[in-house]
């Protein structure tokens, strides 16, 4: 009822804080695998220091990535940077890329959510990187480590969803001029959407750096191993997730069109937008020429706008299939003779009706 996240009832007993969930999990099914030293070692009193500096470089990152009355801009960011050392430093501990050695543990579960989030945004708002630095080798290594997980992958998001997703939750972003460019691109301000459904892949647009899945190409020649992470099978994707639930999409966005203006011409020019991008999609380029009704109709265009600024990851699709859906809409609403960088009414950006979804 109250609405926190994660939430969990065992046994009847409601727990709505994540490390929580996972230790009492931990203790009800003592038949798999520990994902947490067990009390009498002394990896568990190194779990519980990592888990400490987790909450360290968490409220590190929040003071120099939204600003506090106590800190200044650069001593925000000197304390930021020594917090991130200091996970570098625990990553060398033990052998292998995770905190407690070659597999994966509850301490990593912990860290990841906000790490993820940490290297996704400070390039937006600061723009410069965490992550492929000589910095912080290790923990470079460890976002590579994690992302070899499939299941982990699997639950991953993009930086468009995390850098708009979070101000509404922690408050703005203190943005530097330095990250201009990245800004640009994540928000496809600079022609990146465009080019990651076209496969003009820069240095911008590498997997980790923006919006592609991290996850391994190929694994999904095994099947047990789970999905393909390709370029076509990521178009594949976003064609499948438009085609089954086509009406339902449709009608969501339309939400973007005021309702004396939703015509059925509207409506049927919105509904071969919808039917072009399938196409492109599963050609892998932009083959189907747009008639010359649909290019005219704006409301249709407000309309497909609204829906590219929503689209969730992992909600709705994963991140590759995201990128290529977002880049074929552009690719149609330039072709349609708008601006695809102009956003959907309130930008887009606030992700203010992020609570429900069209897919």
């Amino acid at each position: 009822p109250s609405g926190m996240l994660p939430a969990a009832e065992i046994d009847g007993k409601l727990y709505t804080e994540s490390d929580l969930i996972q230790k009492v999990l931990e203790k009800e099914f003592p038949g798999h695998k520990p994902m947490f030293p067990a009390s009498n070692s002394s990896q568990y009193r190194v779990a519980a220091a990592l888990l400490k500096l987790e909450r360290h470089v968490f409220g590190a990152w929040l003071r120099y990535l939204v600003g506090s009355r106590r800190y200044d801009t650069q001593n925000a960011k000197k304390e930021f940077e020594e917090a991130l050392s200091a996970v570098d430093a625990q990553l060398g501990r033990y052998p292998g890329p995770f905190f407690l050695g070659n597999e994966i543990s509850m301490v990593d579960c912990v860290f990841a959510p906000f790490l993820e989030r940490m290297q996704a945004t400070i390039p937006y708002a600061k723009g410069w990187e965490i992550r492929g630095t000589a910095k912080w080798k290790r923990l470079s290594s460890w976002f590579t480590a994690m992302e070899s997980d499939i299941v982990y992958s699997g639950t991953m998001t993009d930086r468009y969803n995390h850098c708009h997703a979070l101000p509404p939750q922690i408050g703005s972003f203190i943005l530097d001029p330095a990250g201009k460019k990245v800004r640009d691109a994540v928000d496809g301000l600079d022609g990146s959407w465009q080019d990651a459904f076209l496969d003009k892949v820069t240095p911008q647009l590498q997997p980790w750096k923006l919006t592609m899945s991290s996850a391994r190409e190929g694994e999904g020649k095994n099947k047990d191993k789970g999905l393909v992470s390709s370029s076509a099978a990521f178009c594949v994707e976003a064609a499948a997730k438009l085609i089954s639930n086509h009406k339902q999409i449709r009608k969501f966005c339309l939400r973007a069109v005021e309702q004396s203006r939703r015509t059925q011409e509207v409506e049927g020019n919105l509904d071969l937008m919808l039917r072009i991008l399938a196409t492109w999609l599963l050609a892998g380029k932009a083959t189907t020429e747009v008639p010359a009704n649909v290019k005219k109709d704006i409301a249709a265009t407000m309309a497909i706008r609204f829906m590219r600024d929503r689209i969730g990851v992992p909600r709705d699709m994963r991140a590759g299939a995201a990128a290529k859906l977002r880049g074929a809409i552009d690719v149609l609403i330039r072709k349609c003779g708008h601006d695809p960088r102009v956003k959907s009414p309130g930008n887009g950006r606030t992700f203010a009706h992020r609570t429900y979804s069209a897919f």
